[in-house]
């Protein structure tokens, strides 16, 4: 140590980037002024920057948050790309940004203390839910409230066509740099003069480009091109091959990887312990942008880093998606709410380049269409959707169930609109109920399938997917079916169901992606003359863990086989009680010879499953619930049935009534009422441990 004083004590390392950052600001004094001004008075509530991707709108957006903190103002900064697609989602962001509870309402919370000032970056993000933005929540907040938005899409013809907005709003488009200010902006970053009309030819002008020249040109050997076709990907490859070391190349690989990178994510996936100085260099990079979920690279930059390690290097690329794909389903099973969608959503993203997935849920254009809760007046559309897309008696199913169960809807509007164009329910049902199976064929049948395959047990339920259809589609993959398949896996993975369903009327075009996802083609039903296919899954047979563990390997591991996964049997199906209790009397009779016991169908149950040798452990659970016999009251003559029975049994049950001292007849009623206790107390654990596996999943949380 030198002894000389640390300069960054008393501040922050954030503090500290945020004056870099303010350091290397440059230009913009129009855009400034115009944020100054409505900060000044309520004449304009509304800034509406857009532009192309990397033209700046995020740095902007840096300073104006400066501006009106430093004016006293409260400030609230949300990311598209880190809000779930939805009015509920937006909502929640709100909230967590307001440190609130998700009962609280956050507008009612904006109207206590300072002025709000609320930002809004990556707007195209939320495109979809423009019309909600515009016409319920905006108009809800302050009146002193001052809002910008920002977005690569100029504002919807929504803004300028209402008097309101129109005289309340001010856009403005950002352009590239003008020469002087591309100039400053070099300087600003330690580019040498003589090298800067190179780079401005080169990079014309836009942030991003110049941003990525000025740090990759510290070798000085210039080769500049004015004009070149692909500014940006040409500066990303160069700036990879000088990146500090290879921590720092596999840190960026990740963060191009992942559609949102934390530090956790960082120290998961390279496998190291302080990822902290690898998130901070990512951090201050000037194509690196911070949101409220984590870093996102610029898109042109991602499309390139991670191309070029899968084309460099597909094996590393494989481990990549496998450690990142790891780390996003630990925060799956512990998340809930809007936090578990977009943990759904981001593992999706991983998926967006394997065949077997991107061909059935697209990744592409799902900001194209958003979700929404049922609102007044919807009813009647709803039902005309499903009538165009299933008929008159689906129509009339789902009349029922929107009656019955309305929270269990979903509507699908488009960009920009409101008018609904699609819609599907998630119906979670505890138990049967004769007017729900009468009124639906496909609730039957699932319930008809549970009896044959794998009987529901008490707090135990069933989750049925229902409509799940884009009518403009008829079945075919479609954004709306990608959200709606976000929705549902939530749905499977959160609350808890022992056995999930799906319905479509071409079964043959989806049969290949259920069988990938483990839900077997399992019955049909008819509705209104039309066959309905259920695709089901036995969560008691195969854990949400395990089930995650599968799909992981099939992605990733190319060898997964549709055709002869759908063509292959089931796991065994949970035994119900009479097939239990049969079990039970077998395993008795075989304790004295455990090798008999392979065959044992116990062994296919919670409790067993899971213990190596199988066969051992279930000598152990049937010889402890014998010994349990002593402990009850009446108990020790039943044991002592059981025990010369079949724990140390005699050569024949007259000799073990002789050896026992009672009279045969006796001997026999004691023997059946012990066996009869044991495979009592054996399915009762069975029980527990069904039911401890779906509190299990439930209490990773509920949907939003």
């Amino acid at each position: 140590m030198d002894g000389s004083p640390d300069r960054s004590r008393g501040t922050t390392l954030g503090e500290r980037l945020r004056r870099e950052r303010e350091r290397l600001f440059t230009g913009r004094e129009r855009e400034l002024a115009a944020f100054r001004a409505a900060l000044s008075d309520d004449a304009v509530a509304l800034l509406f920057l857009w532009g192309p991707g990397g033209i700046g709108k995020s740095a902007l957006l840096d300073r104006y948050a400066e501006t009106a903190r430093r004016e006293g103002a409260r400030v609230l900064r949300l990311d598209g790309r880190d809000v779930p697609v939805s009015s509920e989602g937006v909502e929640a962001a709100l909230r967590q940004a307001l440190h609130l509870p998700d009962d609280a309402d956050p507008v009612t919370a904006l109207a206590e203390g300072p002025r709000p000032v609320l930002l809004v970056d990556t707007y195209e993000r939320l495109a979809p839910l423009d019309p909600w933005i515009r016409e319920s929540l905006l108009p809800r907040l302050p009146g002193d409230a001052l809002v910008v938005v920002a977005g690569r899409d100029r504002p919807a013809a929504g803004w300028t066509a209402d008097p309101g907005w129109h005289g309340l709003a001010r856009v403005l488009p950002l352009d590239p740099l003008s020469p002087a200010e591309a100039r400053a902006f070099l300087t600003a970053r330690g580019l040498p003069r003589e090298r800067h009309e190179q780079v401005l030819a080169f990079g014309r002008g836009h942030p991003l480009a110049l941003a990525l020249a000025a740090e990759v040109d510290g070798d000085g050997d210039g080769g500049w091109e004015a004009g070149a076709a692909d500014v940006v990907a040409r500066l990303v490859e160069r700036f990879v091959s000088t990146v500090p070391g290879p921590d720092h190349r596999r840190a960026l690989q990740v963060c191009a990887h992942a559609e949102s990178t934390t530090e956790e994510l960082l120290r998961a996936a390279l496998d190291v312990d302080d990822a902290g100085a690898l998130f901070t260099w990512l951090r201050g990079l000037s194509f690196v942008t911070q949101g409220r979920s984590g870093l996102h690279p610029h898109d042109l930059v991602r499309d390139v880093v991670d191309a070029d390690l899968r084309w460099r290097d597909p094996r590393a690329h494989v481990e990549l998606n496998w450690r990142v794909r790891r780390h996003v389903v630990g925060r799956i099973l512990r998340s809930r709410g809007t936090e578990l969608l977009r943990a759904v959503h981001e593992l999706y993203y991983l998926q967006r380049s394997e065949p077997s997935f991107a061909r059935y849920l697209p990744c592409e254009d799902t900001d194209s269409v958003w979700e929404d809760r049922p609102r007044p007046g919807d009813a009647e559309r709803l039902l005309a959707l499903v009538e165009r897309a299933e008929g008159p008696a689906s129509a009339a199913v789902a009349r029922f169930w929107l009656a019955r169960r309305p929270e269990a809807f979903r509507v699908y509007r488009p960009a920009g609109r409101t008018e609904p164009v699609a819609v599907g329910a998630w119906l979670l049902l505890d138990t049967r109920d004769d007017d729900e199976v009468r009124a639906d064929p496909v609730v039957a049948a699932a319930w008809a399938h549970t009896d044959r395959a794998g009987p529901v047990g008490p707090g135990e339920r069933i989750g049925i997917a229902r409509f799940l259809e884009d009518p403009d589609r008829h079945e075919r993959p479609s954004p709306v079916t990608t959200l709606m398949s976000v929705r549902t896996s939530a749905g499977w993975v959160a609350d808890g169901a022992a056995w999930t369903f799906c319905t479509f009327r071409d079964a043959d075009l989806w049969t290949p992606h259920f069988a990938h996802v483990d839900h077997a083609r399992a019955v049909d039903a008819e509705v209104g003359g039309r066959r309905e296919t259920l695709f089901a899954h036995d969560w008691r047979a195969r854990s949400v863990r395990a089930w995650f563990n599968v799909l992981g390997q099939r992605l990733v591991g190319g060898s997964f086989d549709p055709a002869a996964a759908a063509a292959a049997p089931l796991p065994a199906p949970l035994l119900d009680e009479a097939a239990f209790t049969a079990a039970v009397r077998a395993a008795l009779r075989s304790l004295p010879r455990p090798e008999a016991l392979a065959g044992n169908p116990l062994l296919g149950s919670r409790l067993v499953r899971g213990h190596e040798p199988a066969v051992h452990r279930l000598v152990d659970v049937v010889g402890e619930a014998v010994d349990a016999l002593r402990r009850e009251p009446d108990g020790d003559r039943l044991y002592r049935a059981v025990d010369r029975t079949y724990v140390r049994p005699a050569p024949t049950q007259e000799r073990a009534a002789e050896l026992l001292g009672v009279p045969f007849s006796t001997y026999r009623r004691h023997l059946a009422g012990g066996v009869q206790r044991v495979a009592a107390r054996l399915w009762q654990q069975e029980l527990d441990a069904r039911s401890a596996a779906c509190r299990g999943r439930a209490g990773t949380g509920g949907q939003g």
